[in-house]
């Protein structure tokens, strides 16, 4: 039962950790050098940072060439990757929610080993939202700005949705104390 537990905790842990891998941090497509953030790299030396780069399609080269790619497009591919984690997050912590509500209807868990688990979920969830709020709070009202090495939007928009997500189910599981009668 406790392997069970610690598995489920370490893949939240891990989870963010392989979102962020997969594109830019802040968004961008085809980002020239220097780069904005410390996570600039150009592998392929083609002027670009790799993280940016959208794979080329085959009309894509000749689109670029008469200048057929513009602005448009290129936030368009950006809002997608955002979208992505989003649903990619929401899906993977309702897949587990289910998995584990199905382990407490076979008995491999107990329901307070299943909400245990969710309330630890929900404080390391947690976390990295208030550290990052406090960050980009000073960012935003007091112009005090630490250089990290990559922009704190993404991982606040990820920790806080996959907070947000817990804190519903969390939330479901309390409404019998807001309903309940008040004994006199």
């Amino acid at each position: 039962m406790n392997k069970i537990f610690f598995s489920l905790v370490l893949l939240f842990v891990l989870t963010p950790a392989v979102i962020f891998a997969t594109g830019c941090p802040r968004g961008l497509v085809n980002e020239p050098a220097p780069g904005s953030c410390g996570l600039y790299i150009d592998a392929n030396k083609d002027g670009y940072c790799d993280l940016s780069e959208v794979e080329e399609s085959s009309n894509y080269g000749s689109q670029l060439k008469e200048g057929g790619v513009n602005a448009d497009n290129q936030a368009k591919n950006s809002v997608k990757q955002k979208d992505n984690k989003i649903i990619l997050i929401t899906i993977i912590l309702i897949v587990a929610y289910i998995l584990g509500l199905i382990l407490v209807k076979n008995k491999k868990i107990s329901v307070v080993m299943h909400r245990k688990f969710w309330n630890w979920v929900l404080l390391v969830l947690f976390v990295p939202t208030a550290v990052t709020s406090i960050f980009l709070a000073l960012a935003i009202e007091f112009g005090i700005k630490i250089n990290l090495g990559f922009s704190l939007s993404s991982p606040h928009l990820v920790f806080g949705w996959a907070f947000l997500l817990v804190s519903i189910f969390h939330i479901f599981w309390h409404t019998a104390y807001y309903f309940r009668s008040i004994p006199r």
